[in-house]
C-alpha cells in the first residue's frame, strides 16, 4: 500500500545488486502503474535478460506493449513473442496468459487468432473466476472481433 516506498527500495535492491531479476520485475510493474511507461518496459526487459523465463515479467511486459494507450510503447510483434512464451511456460490452462497472448495476437493485427485465444481463456476458467471473464476477457474480446485491438486505460 506505499508503492513510494517499495520502489525506493527496490531501487536500492537494484543498485546493489543489479542481476537481481525479481527487483527489476516489480520496479516495472511498480511504474506501470505509476504511469512511467518507459522505465516500466526497460526494467522489465532487463529482467527478462536475468531470467529468460521470468513468468511475470513476461506476462507484465506483454500486456504494456500490447495495450498501451501511447503508440510509442506498444509494439505488437515482441509482445506475441513475450505472450507465447509465458504461455510455454505456464501451460494452456493460464487464462491470463492466454488473455495476454489475446490481446498481443490483436496489437500485431492477427484478429481472428485473437478472437479465437480470447475464446481458450474463456474455456479454461472456472466458475470461481466469474469476476474475470465479466471484468476482462469477455468485454476485450469484443473489438478483436471487430479487427481492433484493446486499449487500456492507464493513469
Amino acid at each position: 500500500g506505499r508503492p513510494e516506498d517499495a520502489v525506493s527500495h527496490l531501487r536500492h535492491v537494484v543498485t546493489t545488486n543489479p542481476a537481481h531479476g525479481e527487483a527489476h520485475t516489480r520496479l516495472g510493474q511498480l511504474f506501470a502503474t505509476a504511469a512511467q511507461a518507459a522505465a516500466a518496459v526497460a526494467h522489465l526487459r532487463h529482467a527478462l535478460r536475468i531470467d529468460p523465463d521470468a513468468l511475470s515479467a513476461l506476462k507484465s511486459l506483454a500486456w504494456m506493449l500490447a495495450v498501451h494507450p501511447e503508440e510509442k510503447i506498444r509494439d505488437g510483434t515482441e509482445a506475441v513473442l513475450h505472450a507465447q512464451r509465458a504461455l510455454t511456460l505456464s501451460g494452456p490452462t493460464d487464462a491470463q496468459a492466454l488473455d495476454v497472448l489475446a490481446a498481443a495476437q490483436a496489437e500485431a493485427g492477427r484478429f481472428a487468432d485473437a478472437v479465437a485465444t480470447a475464446e481458450s481463456a474463456l474455456a479454461v476458467l472456472n466458475d470461481g473466476a466469474a469476476a474475470l471473464v465479466t471484468t476482462s476477457i469477455r468485454p476485450r474480446r469484443n473489438p478483436y472481433r471487430k479487427n481492433r485491438p484493446f486499449r487500456a486505460a492507464w493513469k
